[in-house]
């Protein structure tokens, strides 16, 4: 029997090629907590920078830094690289990877750790 302390993962962006094959497997970063409150600032940040109108290069720079916030410098060095500067495809497949896979599953892990608190806290004041 294999037990590993936690067992949440979240699904990692498979980048593929014309043929539908996975060529490139792009893991999300393990440090959930820290994660989605830097792509929770990240989002904001780029929501802003939309808003005000800002230049391609602060618009870029912003969605370098989501990304290394989420696959780490090494992972978006990766995608970018898959996408050629593509950026527009680069954006729409990361942005589809946060709402569709990210931010949901940081959302029940949040839920779970917070039932666990619950537990945890009814558990404490029985003993």
């Amino acid at each position: 029997m294999k037990a590993k302390k936690n067992q949440f993962t979240i699904v990692p962006l498979e980048l593929c090629d014309d043929n539908d094959n996975v060529v490139e497997v792009i893991q999300v970063r393990s440090d959930y907590i820290s994660m989605r409150n830097r792509l929770l600032e990240s989002l904001g940040r780029l929501q802003k920078l939309s808003e005000a109108n800002a230049s391609d290069d602060e618009l870029g720079n912003a969605v370098l830094d989501l990304m290394g916030g989420i696959y780490g410098e090494d992972g978006t060095k990766r995608a970018v690289a898959f996408f050629e500067n593509n950026y527009t495809a680069l954006i729409t497949v990361v942005t589809s990877h946060i709402y569709e896979d990210i931010l949901p599953a940081l959302n029940r892990l949040l839920e779970e750790k917070h039932k666990q608190a619950k537990a945890y806290g009814q558990y404490k004041g029985k003993r």
